[in-house]
């Protein structure tokens, strides 16, 4: 009788650390299923993160061509400017001549 009594005695402790394992299993799996969820949280960000810097890029790309568009324009602009003050000066020019020259 005292051989059974112990074996049950064990067969409760084997079955209280089963137990015991099996809720820390599955509490490593919970953790587990929250890693991943939070790994693919943070994959999709960086996914977005990363089109969104391309887009970034693109936009820098195209605000720099339109600054050297910008610039070449202003060259333009300056050019015309230098050419009708050259106009004006020399239509005023004439004009002062052709005033003398009338008398």
């Amino acid at each position: 009788r005292g051989d059974k009594h112990q074996l049950l005695v064990e067969l409760s402790a084997v079955k209280r650390e089963t137990m015991i394992q099996q809720m820390e299993n599955e509490q490593l799996e919970q953790k587990a299923r929250t890693v991943a969820a939070l790994n693919e949280n943070f994959d999709l960000k960086l996914t977005s993160q990363e089109s969104q810097l391309a887009s970034l890029e693109e936009d820098e790309k195209s605000a720099r061509a339109n600054l050297a568009q910008l610039h070449n324009d202003i060259t333009a602009l300056e050019t015309s400017c230098k050419n009708l003050s050259l106009q004006s000066t020399s239509l005023s020019d004439l004009r002062q001549h052709l005033e003398t020259t009338r008398v």
